[in-house]
């Protein structure tokens, strides 16, 4: 199982995943170069066709990319392994190097690297080691590697927001007010029934009431970036480039007049976003919570 943040571009390659293994193969995209992942879990009286079809697994990601990691209960004691053994063979042949050089799983009798974490010699890797687990979840330690990346995790996403401005509060109130909550929530068999049923409720007098719209959200851009200075520098963007290409006088003063609008809407945006900040916290004005901590 594998966990990623969904602000992460990952792509799962069902076709790397030998069937009759347990592995999971993913792909992240930081726009400039992709990263493998694969997670896997030999159990411990597997035969050597494991070895043979987690090689061919490495391979399909080789084609791909350069940058490797490959993580996992391996049930192989890297401590104490012949170098023999087909697991430092799949090592050599990828250029990878383990980054965990302590035992992943202590007894009384026994303290074994069945856990390692093999990464290609290109990823930069800032700073690997292991965790102890509680002993109800895991007679392993946990393992982890802290990776230097450019990995752009702020793409921009759309979502639903309501339309105050539009909003009939007056209706709204009505059908709050007329609504048989006695049934919805009273008469519920248990609190999460309740609860269901009185979301479902308010939601559709909300949605009766105030309008929807889809905006789209770029966390990457500055706190004072609109939508008017975006729509503003695009035309700044487009008219420089159709003067380049052209030539032409009346083009290139089309531009710098659109050019010069631009400059002035992002002096006025920065400093009126200063501005209302330190308004914000003027202490006249501390009954505004929610500009004051925003």
């Amino acid at each position: 199982m594998i966990y990623f943040s969904s602000q992460i571009r990952v792509i799962r390659h069902y076709d790397f995943e030998p069937s009759d293994i347990e592995c999971i193969c993913i792909e992240i995209d930081n726009h400039t170069s992709k990263i493998f992942l694969c997670c896997v879990y030999r159990p411990p009286n597997s035969d050597s066709g494991f070895w043979t079809k987690l090689a061919w697994c490495v391979d399909k990601m080789s084609e791909k990319s350069d940058k490797i990691i490959l993580v996992g209960d391996i049930n192989v004691d890297l401590l104490t392994t012949p170098q023999t053994h087909i697991i430092h063979e799949i090592i050599a042949t990828h250029n990878l190097v383990n980054n965990i050089h302590e035992p992943t799983r202590i007894t009384h009798t026994s303290s074994t690297l069945l856990d390692p974490i093999l990464t290609s010699v290109d990823i930069q890797v800032r700073e690997s080691g292991t965790l102890v687990m509680d002993s109800s979840v895991s007679d392993h330690r946990a393992t982890y590697l802290s990776l230097s990346s450019n990995i752009n995790y702020k793409r921009s996403y759309k979502r639903k927001v309501w339309a105050y401005k539009r909003a009939d509060f007056v209706k709204l109130n009505s059908l709050i007010e007329n609504c048989d909550w006695n049934k919805n929530i009273n008469e519920a068999q248990t609190v999460d029934i309740a609860t269901e049923n009185f979301t479902s409720e308010y939601l559709a007098c909300v949605r009766e009431c105030i309008p929807e719209q889809t905006v789209t959200i770029r966390p990457r851009d500055k706190p004072w970036f609109d939508s008017l200075l975006r729509k503003t520098m695009r035309t700044r963007n487009r008219l420089h480039k159709k003067a380049h290409k052209t030539k032409k006088d009346s083009d290139f003063a089309a531009y710098k007049e659109v050019r010069n609008s631009a400059n002035n809407m992002k002096k006025y945006a920065i400093s009126n976003y200063y501005d209302n900040i330190d308004t914000a916290l003027d202490d006249s004005n501390k009954n505004n919570n929610k500009l004051y901590w925003k």
